[in-house]
């Protein structure tokens, strides 16, 4: 399992209790990090567009998280249907929940 970025910034975001944040950041700590670089973002930009042009909206952030779980031959952890939807389009392995 690894994470990146914006899956901390989500999952940080809008917890009020520092404490719980804290523990929570300590946990995420121990993960493997993917830093992304200059060519994921290019390449996250690429995907996107092509999804778009087959009817797939995904955000930026989506975008760059999908990048780098097929860059890196990961699967995506998810409850995000806009991930499966992706998936029908990319060769992008998805598990959900």
């Amino acid at each position: 399992m690894v994470t990146t970025g914006v899956v901390i910034l989500e999952l940080l975001y809008g917890i009020v209790s520092e404490s719980v944040a804290a523990e929570l950041a300590a946990r995420l700590r121990v993960l493997p990090f993917l830093t992304p670089t200059f060519d994921d973002h290019v390449h996250a930009a690429e995907l996107r567009t092509r999804l778009r042009s087959r009817g797939v909206q995904i955000g930026s952030a989506d975008a760059l998280l999908v990048q780098l779980a097929i860059a890196g031959g990961h699967t995506l952890l998810t409850t995000d249907a806009d991930f499966r939807h992706a998936a029908a389009h990319l060769p992008l392995r998805v598990w959900t929940p």
